[in-house]
């Protein structure tokens, strides 16, 4: 089983992906056996991991066709709500190897645009070390359990606003009354919180994500830098010395050792 890192959030817009997508590419320009899944129908972990250019909406020469996420086999041989008989056999025929990051392997999005309520979802199936699952908002309950039950440890990007931290009492309870419960005796579940978005009156909400979810905050921050944003650019363009490489090498040496703490728990 690999050592896995879940991105997770149910609400959308708070950095999963780009948080996800560098986490993926510094353990990948370190020389590590990784991996990312790509669990999001829009597939811009997989756009940004491959360049399929039936991804690269953000082509302005692009066709139309450039806006219309492929189905894949997925599509023509499974119907939704059906789990295929043999995942690890799925996963294995569509995976493919990011040739931007040293090869390291990725499982795209297409695998699971039909098969939306993946309860079965196996990550033990992704032949690597480390794995970062990458995950959509509105994840249904059933897949975000059974995601949690098999991760080491969840990361859930929060953006100091409103609607984001209201999300974060429901997120801890559904994890802590769920399959994701051992996470709480090994610490391996943080809050990252994104200051790229201002927001307004963000001042504020840090004070209540501070006053209120201390405990699981990560002492790692994605900082209010525009070259933070330039990670969803493409694979292509990993900078070894970006912001971005900064604040995914700060987060592995903080979860580094959660397998171990999870043992000894």
């Amino acid at each position: 089983m690999p050592f896995t890192v879940a991105v997770v959030q149910q609400k959308g817009g708070v950095g999963k992906t780009s948080l996800a997508a560098s986490l993926f590419a510094a353990k990948a320009c370190a020389g590590y056996s990784v991996g990312i899944m790509d669990m999001d129908p829009q597939g811009n972990a997989t756009a940004w991991a491959i360049g399929h250019a039936a991804f690269n909406a953000m082509d302005p020469h692009a066709g139309a066709e450039a806006f219309t996420l492929p189905r894949g086999e997925i599509g023509r041989h499974y119907s939704p709500g059906i789990i295929p008989a043999n995942m690890a056999e799925l996963v294995a025929k569509h995976t493919r190897r990011c040739d931007a990051l040293n090869g390291a392997l990725v499982v795209p999005a297409n695998i699971y645009m039909a098969p939306a309520s993946f309860t079965d979802v196996r990550l033990d199936a992704v032949p690597v070390d480390v794995l970062v699952v990458d995950t959509p908002p509105r994840l249904p309950a059933d897949v975000f359990h059974a995601i949690a039950r098999q991760s080491d440890v969840v990361l859930a990007p929060v953006v100091p606003e409103a609607m984001a931290v209201q999300n974060v009492p429901d997120l801890i309870r559904e994890l802590a009354n769920g399959p994701g419960s051992h996470l709480f005796n090994h610490d391996g579940f943080r809050l990252v919180v994104n200051m790229r978005q201002k927001c307004a009156n963000h001042t504020a909400w840090e004070t209540v994500l501070a006053e209120h979810f201390a405990e699981y905050i990560s002492r790692v921050q994605i900082p209010r830098a525009t070259a933070w944003g330039q990670i969803m650019n493409g694979a292509k363009y990993w900078n070894t010395k970006s912001v971005a490489a900064k604040v995914a090498a700060e987060l592995w040496d903080e979860i580094g050792n959660t397998r171990t703490r999870r043992a000894a728990a």
